[in-house]
């Protein structure tokens, strides 16, 4: 019987002194989110599904920001994890440095399909301080150099989910388009906001998650995708249970690409996945960059590393999946060609 990690004791102490999971709070009446959907807060229809995309923040708009809370948490407990409130909201929904939400909306189902958090630094360039509401800064300690060179220039995404009904694993429906559609949002985002340079968010497991395929994961970050810097440092470092040798037996060349095609192929063997946001991100870009692993205490005992892509690098197929559709949309509403808003 393989000996427990420190991590995975943590996290055992740390599940087992938390209160019942509360309750989740009722779902809040369609009629009064259409309400919040208005003209102003709509970003783009989805080039899948007929669904719509949406920006706003958890002040503006509380009823939105109560479902996607609640959103939030279901989907994070059907996943083993969520922080055991009745709805998944912080000081970065609704705080003074609150985020902006990106949804989709099914008009359709009249319901949130999925979303992200995000939030921009452009605000602090040449104003660097402790002040900055960096997310990531609750796992790293990071210098005065590090957001002077990188934070004015990111677009921080945290907090994705996509609603249990909506996943690939729930047959009964249409969800291959799911993550599609919230990837339409950020291909908007980088139209909006073209002084950023970097996307910069987190790749999370749960704890439910095969705890070899967790380490094997953060062995292939570490030997194909790693980036050390001295002006970044975890404050709960993970670290792996599995020896690096018996790792090193399953990832053995030099390509990323191929060991990622064995990653999968474990996977399946093991009958399990690596999660789907993971891959994605993968997929984004050639230089995608990860920090050291770290044991997540804010969000239900997860594990996570930070990740860094250089949006200059992104794929071009990408860039015309995302990023183009939307100029054209832009373009071709200006020119009064289209005329595109509904919330129901």
């Amino acid at each position: 019987m393989k000996k427990k990690c420190l991590a995975d004791t943590q996290i055992e102490k740390y599940n087992m002194s938390r209160k019942l999971f509360e309750y989740l709070v009722k779902p809040v009446n369609r009629n009064i989110l259409k309400k919040e959907l208005t003209p102003e807060r709509f970003l783009r229809p989805t080039r899948m599904g007929k669904n719509n995309v949406y920006i706003f923040d958890g002040v503006n708009a509380p009823n939105l920001m109560k479902e996607v809370g609640r959103l939030r948490e279901l989907t994070f407990r059907d996943a083993g994890a969520g922080i055991g409130t009745a709805l998944d909201l912080d000081k970065y929904d609704t705080g003074e440095y609150k985020c902006k939400q990106l949804i989709v909306w099914d008009p359709s189902e009249e319901e949130i399909l999925g979303g992200y958090r995000f939030n921009t630094f452009e605000r602090y360039h040449n104003q660097i301080n402790a002040t900055i509401p960096l997310i990531n800064k609750e796992l790293y300690n990071l210098d005065t150099e590090f957001e002077k060179k990188y934070v004015p220039y990111f677009i921080e995404l945290t907090r994705a989910f996509i609603q249990p009904k909506y996943q690939i694993k729930n047959k009964k429906r249409k969800t291959v388009s799911a993550l599609d559609n919230i990837w339409d949002g950020l291909g908007a985002l980088l139209v909006q906001h073209p002084q950023c340079r970097y996307f910069f968010g987190r790749l999370v497991i749960y704890p439910s998650y095969d705890p070899f395929m967790r380490d094997l994961l953060f062995y292939f970050f570490k030997k194909h995708l790693y980036k050390k810097d001295q002006n970044f440092n975890p404050k709960f470092p993970y670290k792996p249970a599995t020896v690096e040798d018996e790792l090193q037996s399953y990832l053995k060349t030099n390509n990323a690409n191929k060991d990622f095609i064995e990653l999968h192929k474990i996977a399946r063997a093991r009958d399990t996945t690596i999660p789907a946001l993971i891959s994605a991100y993968y997929r984004v870009s050639d230089t995608m960059r990860v920090f050291d692993p770290v044991i997540d205490h804010h969000f239900g005992g997860c594990f996570a590393a930070a990740m860094m892509i250089k949006i200059k690098n992104i794929k071009p197929n990408l860039i015309d999946r995302y990023v183009n559709p939307y100029k054209k949309y832009i373009k071709d509403k200006k020119t009064n060609k289209i005329f595109h808003f509904s919330s129901s």
